[in-house]
């Protein structure tokens, strides 16, 4: 178990450098790296009480907590004032020397009650920008264990330690939205055979229960005269045939409303009809089902757990409910019209799932302009692009790529999701643009079953010296436009991610100085064809760029799907059109 250790000279300094580092490299998930800053601490400072909490709604949820060296479950309570809560409001840390003889002058007191309380410690927050997401805490049964020094110590840590929770946290989200838009392809296949309902409904149920572990699933259809709903499939059978009036119960309010309903505790919702069959359920959240804004039935789904169902499930869900729509329309309907409408239904999901990782905002950095612009063609493929924070050599760099999937349709959709959340995993542990590539094709070739390969470039961009280091994975060359309008391709070897499994990919360096632009764009755009079957084409993209030289990034872009549009004129689009505009000002 851990020792006491106090941070002076070089070697301690060493040991919280290599502790710092280790938490900024690691990519385990919260829990795992909860504890691995544990570890991390014990070896800089005295940790035999010890405890890392994270804040979730109003409770604190205790990770990590060491009592005498013994490790203890994990806790959760409410915070109602105390060190904790001041810790939360006002994100300072605190130092305490002795309980005993401070306790008068501390801007909180402790809110535990024990017969042989600590007599020192150390309190600080877990930050993440201006938000407190934990804290951690140290303390001894003696006083004045601590010093000022060790208080930076395990401020540096927790800075670090916030940073990294962050960043388990985006990778898990991504993780189960990938998860997630798996599922409404499973949905999607499932349903391209099945034509009768009561062959189709259990299946889905019994699909969605066993990918998400809901403790109850239920397809819900309106009866002949529309004024109830009926539960015609559910995965406990005892319930099914269950008949709702319009507005009773949870179910039969949401199909009267046409709004899906959350509810975190169903004990206080006088809604909830309760039945003998679920006795465990804590939660429910209600989803209508439409086609052409007619409620048609309501899928239901229960958990054991209070407050199961988050936002980002939500947002699942609305998907996932137009994908069964489509599916119980087509069973009743079969006929060449639905076959068509199925078709762009399936289109439609696909963009929705291309436009739901894309960027919501760009970065703003002095002296840079930042323009993007992204185009779905009327048969959708897989193109990305994306800009996302890195912390590089105590520098904030940029991580930039653009992608184009070889595919169309949901399948295409999916392999990009996945090839951008395991883009921004691998990147996130600071290796070159090359070597991120290199790692991704490894990790798509062990994790994808799929027929499908995707070209893709990345690079880090530094905005405080311009420097950009460039990978690309078979993907169109980026172009770089000097500040006299002479453009140029910026080239280096390497193949596709997801043909083989030992890649080799080339990587090039630039440093963008004042008035110039780097493009990075998908082959929709060179390979745009017209009635003639000409294509618009790598030259027609360089004079393009060097006319609108003098406008901002995103007119830039704008201006490049100008003349795209004008060259093709009425013939639809074949492919995506993407493009990633980066200028600098000054």
């Amino acid at each position: 178990m851990p020792k006491s250790t106090t941070v002076t000279g070089i070697a301690e300094i060493e040991a919280l450098s290599d502790a710092v580092s280790a938490i900024a490299s690691s990519s385990l998930d919260e829990d795992g790296l909860c504890y691995y800053v544990y570890e991390c601490a014990s070896r800089l400072v005295d940790t035999r009480y010890f405890q890392l909490g994270v804040f979730e709604g109003e409770d604190y949820v205790i990770k990590v907590r060491v009592q005498n060296n013994e490790l203890m479950p994990i806790a959760r309570y409410m915070v109602d004032g105390g060190i904790i809560g001041w810790l939360r409001d006002t994100g300072k840390n605190l130092l305490v020397h002795d309980f005993e003889t401070e306790l008068d002058d501390l801007p909180a007191r402790p809110s535990y009650i024990s017969s042989n309380p600590p007599r020192s410690g150390i309190f600080v927050p877990l930050r993440s920008g201006e938000q407190v997401i934990g804290a951690i805490v140290i303390q001894s049964m003696n006083p004045n264990m601590y010093t000022e020094v060790q208080l930076r110590t395990l401020s540096i840590i927790a800075h670090q330690a916030a940073a990294g929770i962050q960043n388990a946290r985006a990778l898990a989200r991504e993780r189960r939205r990938v998860q997630q838009l798996e599922l409404v392809n499973e949905v999607a296949r499932q349903t391209q055979a099945l034509l009768k309902l009561d062959v189709l409904l259990p299946q889905l149920v019994h699909a969605i229960q066993k990918t998400f572990g809901y403790y109850a699933v239920a397809l819900c259809l309106p009866n002949e005269n529309g004024d109830a709903i009926v539960i015609r499939a559910a995965t406990n059978q005892d319930i099914v045939g269950i008949r709702l009036k319009r507005g009773e119960g949870i179910i039969g309010s949401v199909y009267d409303t046409g709004a899906m309903l959350v509810v975190d505790d169903i004990t206080q919702d006088n809604r909830y009809v309760p039945t003998s069959a679920l006795p465990n359920t804590r939660s429910e959240v209600a989803v209508p089902l439409f086609i052409e804004n007619q409620t048609i039935g309501v899928i239901d789904l229960e958990s054991d757990q209070f407050a199961a169902f988050t936002r980002d499930d939500q947002r699942y869900l609305e998907m996932l409910a137009r994908q069964v729509s489509v599916a119980i329309e087509d069973a009743r309907l079969y006929e060449a019209e639905q076959v068509a409408q199925r078709l762009q239904q399936e289109v439609e999901l696909a963009q929705n799932i291309q436009i739901s990782f894309l960027p919501k905002h760009l970065p703003q950095q002095p002296g840079w302009d930042i323009g993007a612009a992204w185009r779905a063609a009327r048969h959708v493929g897989g193109d990305f692009y994306d800009i996302f924070e890195l912390r590089r050599d105590l520098e904030n760099n940029y991580g930039l790529a653009i992608a184009d999937v070889a595919g169309k349709g949901v399948p295409a959709a999916l392999f990009m999701a996945l090839a951008r959340t395991l883009l921004r995993a691998v990147a996130f542990t600071n290796r070159s643009p090359a070597d991120t590539l290199m790692r991704v094709n490894e990790l798509i070739l062990a994790d994808s079953q799929a027929d499908i390969f995707v070209t893709m470039l990345y690079a880090i961009w530094d905005p405080h010296t311009g420097k950009i280091e460039l990978g690309n994975a078979g993907h169109n060359p980026a172009l770089l436009m000097t500040k006299d309008g002479a453009v140029r391709q910026i080239k280096s070897p390497g193949i596709a991610l997801g043909v083989v499994d030992e890649a080799f990919i080339g990587s090039t360096s630039l440093t963008l100085q004042p008035n110039e632009v780097l493009l990075l764009y998908t082959d929709g755009i060179t390979e745009a064809i017209k009635a003639d079957q000409s294509d618009f084409g790598l030259e027609r993209l360089q004079t393009i760029m060097r006319q609108s030289r003098h406008l901002s990034a995103q007119a830039i872009a704008d201006e490049i799907l100008n003349a795209v549009n004008q060259f093709v004129g009425t013939e639809p689009a074949f492919d995506d059109q993407t493009m990633l505009v980066l200028k600098r000002t000054s």
